[in-house]
C-alpha cells in the first residue's frame, strides 16, 4: 500500500505542476482585470448619481466574489499538501520495515514543499493574496 500511495503522491504533485502551467497566466489576467475593475467601481461610487449604487455595488461584489472564488482553491490545495506530511508522519511507520519506513521519509520530505498555484510566477495564490488583493483595491480607491 505504501508503494501505491507514493505512486498516487507523485501523480498528484505532477497534476498540481502541470495545472499550476496552464492556468498561471489565466490567474494572473484575471486578478488584474478583478482589481481594476473593482477599483473602478470603487470610484464611480463617488461620481454617478445614487440611483446608480446598486449596480456598481452588485459589480464590486461580483469582482470581489470572483477573487474570492479564484483564491479560495488554490489555498485549500497548499493546506492539503502540508497535511500530507503531517499524516504521513502520524503512521506508524518507525514499527515497519526500514524500506517503508524509507518509502515514508520521502513523502514526508516532498510533502515539505507546499503546492502553490501562483500568478504568473510573481505571487502566489492564497487567502492572504485574496485579503490582499482587497487591501490594495480599496487603497486605490481612496487614493482617486
Amino acid at each position: 500500500h505504501v508503494v501505491q500511495g507514493i505512486a498516487y503522491h507523485s501523480e498528484v504533485l505532477q497534476y498540481s505542476k502541470d495545472v499550476k502551467e496552464v492556468f498561471e497566466s489565466v490567474v494572473f489576467a484575471e486578478m488584474c482585470t478583478a482589481l481594476t475593475t473593482a477599483g473602478g467601481c470603487c470610484f464611480l461610487c463617488q461620481v454617478v448619481p445614487k440611483q446608480y449604487l446598486p449596480r456598481i455595488a452588485s459589480g464590486i461584489l461580483a469582482m470581489i466574489m470572483q477573487m474570492l472564488i479564484l483564491c479560495w482553491p488554490p489555498d485549500s490545495l497548499q493546506e492539503e499538501s502540508l497535511r500530507v506530511a503531517h499524516a504521513a508522519y502520524s503512521l506508524r511507520w518507525y514499527d515497519w520495515t526500514g524500506k517503508e519506513g524509507k518509502l515514508i521519509y520521502i513523502i514526508i520530505t516532498k510533502s515539505h514543499q507546499p503546492v502553490v498555484i501562483t500568478a504568473k510566477k510573481m505571487i502566489a495564490i492564497s487567502l492572504q493574496t485574496f485579503v490582499w488583493l482587497l487591501k490594495s483595491t480599496f487603497s486605490m480607491f481612496t487614493l482617486l
